[in-house]
């Protein structure tokens, strides 16, 4: 009995043909399948941290244009022919070891939008060319001062001069005397108790306003400076904050200094006024800035036995002085009266 052979195997199926579209384009016939491992973890990794951005720049426009609307009604006040708007002097510091920009950004991206709402004019600058975020530029069309002209000196001309008798000389002299009796402008930290205040002295300044600007270089601290990247928000609501205090201009207190060892807290003020102060300088000299000190490079400190470095010696404020000194505040409830006085609630 004849054995029957096998029936031929059906052909394989044709491959898929894919989009005509890439097809006619060249493109290769994409097949959809699972990322592997690794492409996983990246694309997971890489979503994150873009979600973790967007979040943090939303929140942050957020956060400004909350500030702009406590401050923008003071742009729609309408002034009087003989009033001038009110205007403000901005200080700028560059941190150590760095350039002025990332300060010159920091008061652009935080400061400005607010004071702009406000429509609060500021100055930035001194006397004597133009000095701009701390950046000095000088007239290029200024015309150079003349110089005195001398003739070349000869020795009988020098002879003749030393035996010519000067009048003037004992004026010269009694005036030099008059100068030295004058005091100098500087007193030392050790003399401030002892040194008289002059008539003139106010009972207080100005209020002036102080904003944080953390910032911190090196390799290191990559850690520190990838957190305050996907925080933003928190830095606009920290300077917005300061900010709109200074373009209201109606909130202030005076500095909180150290108080002294025979003192009593009696009040729940005092004791938050002593912890704020801190020890020797109080608010001045302990509280404002003493975070970003933290953070600026060991080598802007004068070390013992090298004297090298850009700071060489503590700043210490007068009592006396610090005593009429105040500081813009924004408390807390402000904005609630902000919005009544708009007509909001």
């Amino acid at each position: 009995m004849e054995t029957q052979p096998p029936p031929p195997a059906a052909p394989p199926p044709p491959p898929p043909q894919g989009n005509p579209a890439f097809r006619a384009m060249g493109l290769p016939n994409i097949r959809a399948k699972f990322p592997s491992r690794n492409w996983s973890i990246f694309i997971s990794l890489s979503t994150a941290f873009a979600a973790a951005v967007y979040y943090d720049r939303r929140e942050t426009k957020r956060v400004q244009k909350h500030w702009c609307s406590v401050v923008e009604h003071l742009a729609r006040e309408p002034l009087s022919t003989l009033e001038l708007p009110r205007k403000v002097t901005v200080y700028l510091s560059a941190p150590p070891g760095d350039t002025i920009t990332p300060s010159r950004e920091y008061f652009r991206e935080y400061v400005k939008p607010v004071f702009t709402a406000a429509a609060l004019e500021f100055d930035v600058g001194l006397e004597g060319g133009m000095v701009l975020f701390g950046l000095e530029f000088k007239d290029p069309n200024a015309t150079p001062p003349p110089q005195e002209f001398k003739p070349p000196p000869t020795s009988k001309l020098d002879r003749a001069l030393a035996e010519t008798p000067d009048p003037d000389k004992k004026a010269r002299e009694e005036e030099n005397k008059k100068k030295a009796s004058i005091p100098s402008p500087h007193i030392l930290p050790h003399a401030y108790n002892t040194s008289p205040t002059p008539s003139s002295l106010p009972e207080t300044f100005d209020p002036v306003g102080f904003i944080p600007h953390a910032h911190i270089l090196g390799f290191l601290n990559t850690p520190i400076r990838l957190y305050r990247f996907l925080n933003h928000r928190k830095t606009a609501d920290l300077a917005g904050r300061e900010a709109a205090a200074i373009a209201l201009g109606i909130y202030s207190r005076p500095f909180n200094l150290a108080l002294e060892p025979s003192s009593t807290m009696m009040t729940n003020e005092d004791v938050k006024g002593g912890l704020g102060a801190g020890r020797e300088g109080g608010e001045i000299g302990r509280a404002c800035g003493r975070e970003e000190e933290a953070e600026w490079p060991k080598r802007v400190w004068k070390e013992e036995g090298t004297g090298t470095g850009e700071i060489t010696e503590e700043v210490v404020v007068d009592h006396r002085i610090g005593g009429r000194m105040r500081r813009f505040v924004l408390p807390e409830g402000a904005e609630a009266v902000v919005d009544a006085e708009k007509g909001k609630i």
